[in-house]
């Protein structure tokens, strides 16, 4: 007999239609369901995309507006940027350390941020250096104290850490500075940064050399000098009065002119 005889086996038409209505039935009834499901599950994964997508562009435009103010370089563009975009990555950080950067600069250049230097109008007094000095110093703290203790801000930690440190020494506050540049220099051999731990002590060195140094005072201080000088010093040298002194000669005061004699003390009468 054929084998493939031998294998028939007796309803299995029969089993295999039942099979077939089984399947159908589970799909009339839980088809639709698992329609849903996958619908659901495809949705989803559609509109994480397009959140994702969302959230990258965001983030783009703040950081594409956060270059154009660096550009421009005015303090206060930047701080609006660090305000708007704060929840974008570290666009706020960025934007609050460059206008810190652009207070500081301007104290330096004695130039309104922006400014014209050869315009009589954009030049600063000392009182707007130094409150250009007290600014800056005010917003590379805002940063340090939002961005400590998280290790992934750690370059714009010492970032603003050594900004702070240059604006308490523009300030005279040298001490304050050493202490910012050291801690500055700790932070950065802990994570790893050994190039800026470095600079932090080449700062250090240099700031106790321009501590050492006579200061420099600027034109308003040198004429305001000279014209409490003028108004509260007596500069002229009256001559000495006293004994002179021995192998010196002292010059002596004129002599005064002996009175004509008279003649009722005896002597001649004087000439008509």
């Amino acid at each position: 007999m054929d084998e493939r005889q031998s294998k028939i086996v007796a309803g299995a038409g029969l089993e295999e239609s039942r099979l077939n209505t089984d399947f159908i039935d589970f799909l009339k009834k839980w088809g639709s369901h698992a329609l849903l499901v996958v619908a659901g599950v495809a949705a989803a994964y559609t509109a994480l995309g397009w959140w994702e997508r969302q959230k990258a562009a965001q983030l783009d435009e703040a950081y594409a507006q956060l270059s154009a103010a660096q550009i421009a370089g005015q303090p206060d563009n930047l701080l609006r940027v660090a305000e708007e975009y704060s929840k974008q990555g570290a666009v706020s950080e960025l934007a609050t350390i460059a206008a810190g950067n652009a207070f500081l600069t301007a104290g330096w250049s004695g130039v309104a941020p922006g400014g014209d230097p050869m315009s009589e109008d954009d030049r600063l007094s000392d009182e707007e250096r130094v409150a250009n000095y007290q600014r800056a110093k005010d917003l590379f703290a805002e940063v340090v104290a939002k961005v400590s203790g998280k290790p992934k801000y750690a370059l714009h930690l010492l970032d603003a850490k050594f900004g702070y440190a240059a604006a308490c020494a523009s300030l005279g506050e040298v001490d304050t500075a050493e202490a910012t540049l050291q801690e500055t220099a700790t932070i950065a051999r802990e994570r790893q940064y050994p190039a800026l731990a470095d600079m932090a002590e080449e700062k250090i060195l240099a700031l106790a050399l321009v501590s050492s140094m006579p200061p420099l005072y600027s034109d308003e201080q040198v004429k305001d000098s000279v014209r409490r000088s003028s108004t509260e010093v007596d500069l002229s040298f009256p001559m000495p009065v006293g004994p002179a002194v021995p192998g010196v000669d002292a010059p002596q005061p004129p002599a005064e002119p002996e009175p004509a004699a008279s003649p009722t003390d005896g002597g001649e009468p004087a000439p008509g």
